[in-house]
């Protein structure tokens, strides 16, 4: 839903001829979909800015889409080599 809804948002990126009417018509279903989205309780915004950005955020509820980078598993996560 979240990725469609971002599409839809964006949409007059991809397509330059879109009328105004349609690409409002993409914001409120966008704006459903991520209603749905926030209803639903799974997500919900952390209470501190930095949470989403700590190394060990698995459990946090703010995230959406997430990829495992650690340095023992997956050799990510690194700024130097």
């Amino acid at each position: 839903r979240v990725l469609l809804a971002k599409i839809l948002m964006n949409s007059k990126t991809y397509k330059s001829d879109l009328s105004v009417s349609d690409y409002n018509l993409n914001l409120t279903d966008a704006k459903v979909l991520l209603d749905s989205v926030i209803a639903s309780g799974f997500y919900e915004i952390d209470p501190n800015p930095a949470g989403p950005f700590v190394t060990e955020n698995e459990f946090n509820k703010e995230i959406i889409f997430s990829f495992d980078f650690d340095e023992v598993n997956s050799k990510g996560f690194r700024i130097h080599r």
